[in-house]
C-alpha cells in the first residue's frame, strides 16, 4: 500500500500493487473512503476462453482488468457502483445514497442478458422488481398472474413494491 497519512489517518490517493501490477486505487478523506475507487483483478485466460478473448482484443494469457468502480462519500457508498468481467462487460450496476441502495440495481448475465432489476429507495424495494431465469437464452411471453406480481413460464418474475412491500 502506498499513500499519504495526515494526522495519523489515510488521506488522498492510496494504491495497492504487487509485482508492478496495480490492484486498487482508493481515495480517502480523514481516514474514510471518499470519491471514486478503482479495483483491478487478474485473470488467466484458459484455452477454452482464448478465441472469445481475442475477439475482445485480449491477447495475453494473464489479463489485468478493471473489475469494479465504487463511489463513496465520507466512508459510505454513495453514487453509482459498477462491476465488470474480464472482457469489460457490465455485470452489475447499482446506485447508493448514504450507504443504502437508492435508485436502480441491475445484474447481468456474462452474455449481456438482464438477470435482475430492482428499484430502491432508502434501502428498501420501491418500484419495479424483475427477476429473470433464462432458458435457452429466451424469455417466453406466456405468464401467470398472482396477487401483486406476474410469473412467466420462463421463470421471470415482475413485481411492484412500495416502501418495501408488494404494491
Amino acid at each position: 500500500l502506498e499513500g499519504e497519512m495526515l494526522n495519523g489517518v489515510k488521506n488522498g490517493e492510496w494504491t495497492k500493487s504487487a509485482k508492478g501490477i496495480l490492484y486498487s486505487k482508493e481515495n480517502y478523506k480523514n481516514g474514510e473512503l471518499h470519491g471514486t475507487q478503482y479495483y483491478f483483478n487478474d485473470k488467466y485466460i484458459n484455452r477454452s476462453e482464448r478465441e472469445e478473448a481475442k475477439e475482445c482484443g485480449i491477447t495475453e494469457k494473464k489479463h489485468i482488468y478493471l473489475s469494479s468502480i465504487e463511489n463513496y462519500k465520507n466512508g459510505s457508498l454513495d453514487g453509482n457502483q459498477y462491476q465488470f468481467n474480464y472482457k469489460g462487460d457490465l455485470l452489475t450496476f447499482e446506485q447508493y445514497k448514504k450507504g443504502r441502495r437508492d435508485g436502480v440495481y441491475e445484474n447481468y448475465h456474462y452474455k449481456g442478458y438482464l438477470l435482475f432489476y430492482a428499484e430502491y429507495k432508502d434501502g428498501w424495494y420501491n418500484g419495479k422488481y424483475i427477476s429473470v431465469t433464462w432458458e435457452d437464452e429466451a424469455v417466453y411471453d406466456s405468464k401467470y398472474r398472482f396477487q401483486g406480481y406476474e410469473q412467466y413460464k420462463s421463470g421471470m418474475t415482475v413485481a411492484h413494491f412500495k416502501d418495501g412491500w408488494l404494491d
